[in-house]
């Protein structure tokens, strides 16, 4: 007959998870680029969903390839996973950005000049891209890395030391008549019970194979077909992959980064058709409802861009930043908008449009991309 469970204390449980939040120290990933980590108070967080919407050029591609290079080169085990749904991932680049890392730590530590080489090439050997065609093909990727056997390096398997082995369970049932007697060979063994508390463990937060970063690009390429065809069934099978993907990521500690894109609705029509004016001629719609304040997500006037996959979509992150292309002075907004003669300079801008667990809600940062691979301050 089995025995219920025994309760536990809630007493128990708080001491351990108590204990458990003094012990673990927040890690965070960083691009490096200090106006940028300091509006994040540090970086992106481990264990955390992370999207970053922007338009085309807005350096969007560059901060992620900058977080690969943080992670990778942080430990000589350290593992990634990159879900490349457009095939535009460029290895070269990664490749590039972990030898520039390389070469401003040289200028501290001149014995690892030689190995530069050879230490981004192990961190590519580390690096596993994984080139999906739809949203079926990201559920799949998704569960082989959830389902990698591989398991953490210096960490030994558990095994049941001191546990009385549990019966094999008999492939033929014994003949009623001939074996009646061995019904009754096993008996049951009650414990007493235990009067203290018992020994609670919390999971441990390892990740498969010492995976601790995934990073998708681009999740809209492949969630807009499928909300175009049915948007209801689509928003729930999606909205259940981010559920699931949550989980994923908050059990083993990784950080999970999603490139979105981002869109700037047009504001009027133009008389020469379907073909593409230029805006001095475009002309108001008075049918069609403007804009309103609360449709623009940005604090920015100047930024009209509105991340893709809708409201809804940002409901499902933990942290959702948006970024996007702004003139750097007065007088290059003069000249952007006002239509002054001379070339305008802009600057990269990132903002933060949504934080579940912290108070980084806009919170913003100026900076501008170096060489395509590096990153420093706008000002």
């Amino acid at each position: 007959m089995a025995l219920p469970l025994e309760p536990i204390r809630a007493s128990a449980l708080y001491r351990v998870l108590k204990k458990a939040k003094n012990t673990k120290k927040k890690k965070l990933l960083s691009t490096t680029c200090t106006p940028f980590d300091d509006a994040l108070r540090g970086g992106f967080d481990y264990g955390r969903i992370s999207c970053i919407s922007g338009e085309r050029g807005s350096g969007k591609t560059t901060i992620s390839i900058q977080l690969l290079a943080t992670h990778l080169l942080d430990s000589s085990d350290a593992q990634a996973a990159v879900i490349d749904t457009t095939g535009t991932f460029d290895v070269l680049r990664l490749h590039k950005a972990i030898l520039q890392r390389m070469t401003s730590q040289i200028l501290v530590d001149r014995s690892r000049q030689d190995n530069a080489e050879s230490i981004a090439e192990a961190a590519l050997e580390r690096v596993k891209i994984m080139r999906v065609f739809d949203f079926v093909g990201v559920i799949e990727a998704i569960t082989e890395l959830r389902a990698d056997p591989q398991p953490s390096a210096g960490k030994p398997q558990p095994q049941n030391v001191g546990q009385p082995s549990s019966p094999t369970p008999r492939a033929e049932i014994p003949d009623s008549e001939d074996e009646d007697e061995m019904l009754f060979d096993i008996e049951e063994q009650v414990s007493p019970p235990n009067e203290q508390d018992p020994e609670i463990e919390l999971p441990s937060n390892d990740s498969p194979s010492n995976l601790g970063l995934i990073l998708i690009d681009n999740i809209a390429h492949v969630v807009n077909p499928l909300l175009k065809t049915n948007y209801a069934q689509g928003q729930a099978l999606f909205t259940t992959f981010m559920r699931s993907l949550s989980h994923f990521t908050e059990d083993h500690n990784i950080s999970t980064i999603l490139i979105n894109t981002a869109v700037t609705p047009q504001r009027g029509y133009s008389w020469q058709g379907p073909t593409i004016a230029p805006p001095s001629t475009w002309i108001d719609d008075p049918l069609a409802r403007p804009p309103s304040y609360l449709d623009q997500p940005s604090m920015f006037d100047a930024c009209a861009a509105r991340p893709a996959l809708g409201k809804p979509f940002t409901y499902c992150v933990d942290l959702h930043l948006l970024l996007s292309t702004m003139p750097k002075r007065r007088r290059d907004a003069e000249i952007a908008y006002g239509g002054k003669a001379g070339k305008a300079e802009y600057v990269n801008v990132m903002e933060v449009l949504g934080d579940r667990w912290d108070t980084r809600l806009e919170r913003w940062a100026a900076f501008a991309v170096v060489d395509g691979v590096g990153l420093k301050a706008a000002f």
